[in-house]
C-alpha cells in the first residue's frame, strides 16, 4: 500500500488512536519515528548551516523570524496609519485581499449570533470542529462551493482549524516531509511561502501559467515537475486564482485532477474565493469535477476571511475523505482550534439561507463596483490588466512605468508609490510573477470613498509621468 501520510502525520495517529489523549498525541510530533529516520537515511544529506553559538533560536525559529509577506513593511506601515479622508493624510493600502467592503451589512447578523452564547463553548470539544459546526459546513458547503446533482459532502469528512492557512499549514505537515516539493501555478499568492515553508519547510516550485491567458498547461505542469526532481507530492491550486482573478476551466481541472493521479501525487485545491463572483458563474469546484469522489489525495481548502470578509475571526476548513488525514488533522488543530464561541457563530451563521443569499448578492455587486473603478482608471492610461473572474484584486501590467525591465525597478517603482503618493499595491516579484512590472490592486480592502481617492492620486502621478 502506498505511504499517504507523512511521518510526522504517522506518529500523530498511532499516538491518538492508541491513547486517546491530544495531549500525548501533540507531545508525540516532538520525537522522531522509525518510518521518520528510515525516510532521513535515504535522503541526500545536506549540508546544515551552524547556528550562532550565541543565537537562542533552532532553524525552524529562525525562519519563522522571517517576514509572512516580502512586502511586510508597506503593509504595517498601513495599518498604523490608515488613510483619513478627511485630512487626505495616510497610507491607502491596497496590497491585503481582505474584503470590507459589507461588513456593516454583516456585523449586525453577527452580532446576533452571540447573543446567545450555548454553554458547550466554554468547554473542550473536539478539537476540529463539532458536530453540529460539520454538519452546517457540509450542507454550506454542498449548496454554494459543490452546486452538484446532489449532495457530496459528508459532515464527518470536514476538518476545521483557525484560518485557511492554518488548515494548509496542518494539510501540508501531514502529507509531505520536510525538504518534499509542492507545485504552485505562478504567480501565486506570495503567502504561500510562509503558509508552506515556515513550519513545514517544503520547497515551492512555480509553475508557468500560460503567457496572455494565464492557462494551467500540461507542458508547464511536466515542467515544473522535472524540476523538482520529478518528485513533487502535491500540486497547490487556487480556485479562482490569487492574484489574476481568473477561474479553472473543467477541462484544466480534469486535466489536473488525471496529472496528479497519474504520478500518485495529492491535488489540493484552494477555494477561498468561490463566492466572490464577479461575472457569470465560471467557478467550478475540485469536488463538483469530481462527483465529490474525491478520494485519498485531493482535498478542498475554504473559510469565511475572503468571501465573508472576517479574516479576523481565524475560521478554515479542509474537505477529505482520507480518514487518516482526517485524524492527523484532528490532533494538529488543537495548536490552532476554531474557539467554541466562534463555532456557535459560524453555524448559526451558514445555516441562514436567507441572509447568506443576501448578503452574497450585496457582496458580489459591491466588488463589481470597485473593480469597476479600478478597471476604468486603468482604461484611461492605456495600462493592460487581466479582466478578472472573481476575488478582490487586479493583476495589472505596469511595466511601462518602469525605468528599465528589471526586478529593481519594479521595486523601485513600489518605493515610488509608497512614499510619493503614499499607496501601497502588492509587487509581482514577490507573486512569483514571470516578468518585471506586474502588480495587484486589493480594492476592496478600503471603502469606495477611500479607493477613489487612490486612483485619482495614481492617475494624476501617472499623466504627470508621461508629461
Amino acid at each position: 500500500m502506498v505511504r499517504q501520510l507523512s511521518a510526522r502525520a504517522q506518529v500523530i495517529v498511532a499516538a491518538a488512536a492508541t491513547c486517546g489523549v491530544a495531549v500525548l498525541a501533540a507531545a508525540l510530533t516532538l520525537m522522531p519515528s522509525p518510518a521518520a529516520a528510515k525516510a532521513r537515511s535515504k535522503r541526500p544529506k545536506r549540508k546544515r548551516k551552524k547556528n550562532d553559538k550565541n543565537d537562542s533560536l533552532s532553524s525552524r525559529g529562525s525562519r519563522l523570524t522571517r517576514p509572512a509577506l516580502p512586502y511586510m513593511g508597506g503593509v504595517l506601515e498601513g495599518f498604523a496609519e490608515p488613510y483619513d479622508a478627511a485630512t487626505g493624510k495616510g497610507v491607502i493600502l491596497l496590497a491585503v485581499a481582505e474584503n470590507k467592503l459589507c461588513w456593516p451589512r454583516l456585523k449586525p447578523r453577527v452580532e446576533a449570533a452571540l447573543k446567545q452564547i450555548p454553554d458547550w463553548t466554554a468547554n473542550y470539544g473536539p478539537m476540529d470542529g463539532g458536530a453540529q459546526l460539520k454538519g452546517a459546513l457540509a450542507r454550506f458547503l454542498d449548496r454554494r462551493i459543490i452546486r452538484d446533482d446532489r449532495s457530496r459532502v459528508v459532515s464527518d469528512h470536514v476538518s476545521c482549524a483557525a484560518g485557511a492557512a492554518a488548515c494548509l499549514n496542518n494539510l501540508f505537515l501531514s502529507i509531505c516531509e520536510a525538504g518534499d516539493s509542492v507545485l504552485i501555478p505562478a504567480p501565486y499568492y506570495a503567502a504561500f511561502d510562509a503558509d508552506l515553508g515556515a513550519i513545514c519547510a517544503l520547497k515551492r516550485i512555480p509553475v508557468r501559467l500560460r503567457t496572455g491567458d494565464f492557462a494551467l498547461t500540461r507542458s508547464a505542469l511536466d515542467k515544473a515537475y522535472a524540476a523538482s526532481g520529478n518528485a513533487a507530492k502535491a500540486l497547490l491550486l487556487t480556485n479562482p486564482h490569487n492574484p489574476t482573478g481568473r477561474c479553472l476551466t473543467e477541462d484544466e481541472l480534469r486535466l489536473a485532477v488525471g496529472w496528479c493521479d497519474a504520478k500518485k501525487m495529492h491535488l489540493v485545491s484552494d477555494e477561498v474565493y468561490a463566492l466572490s463572483m464577479l461575472k457569470g458563474d465560471a467557478f467550478v469546484s475540485l469536488g463538483r469535477i469530481t462527483k465529490g469522489a474525491l478520494g485519498d489525495r485531493r482535498h478542498v481548502v475554504w473559510g469565511l476571511s475572503k468571501d465573508f470578509g472576517m479574516s479576523g475571526l481565524r475560521f478554515g476548513c479542509v474537505w477529505t475523505q482520507n480518514d487518516r488525514l482526517r485524524q492527523a488533522l484532528g490532533t494538529a488543530a488543537m495548536f490552532g482550534c476554531v474557539p467554541g464561541i466562534s463555532q456557535a457563530m459560524v453555524t448559526e451563521l451558514l445555516s441562514d439561507d436567507a441572509f447568506c443569499d443576501d448578503y452574497l448578492r450585496a457582496n458580489q455587486v459591491a466588488l463589481r463596483l470597485s473593480c469597476a473603478a479600478c478597471t476604468a482608471m486603468m482604461d484611461a492610461l492605456s495600462l493592460p490588466y487581466y479582466v478578472p473572474d472573481a476575488g478582490m484584486f487586479l493583476w495589472c501590467d505596469l511595466s511601462s512605468l518602469l525605468d528599465e525591465k528589471s526586478w529593481a525597478a519594479e521595486a523601485r517603482l513600489y518605493d515610488q508609490l509608497r512614499t510619493d503618493l503614499r499607496v501601497v499595491l502588492t509587487p509581482g516579484e514577490a507573486q512569483h510573477a514571470a516578468a518585471p512590472g506586474w502588480f495587484r490592486i486589493c480594492y476592496a480592502f478600503v471603502g469606495r470613498d477611500v479607493l477613489d481617492a487612490a486612483l485619482s492620486k495614481f492617475q494624476t502621478w501617472v499623466e504627470r509621468r508621461r508629461a
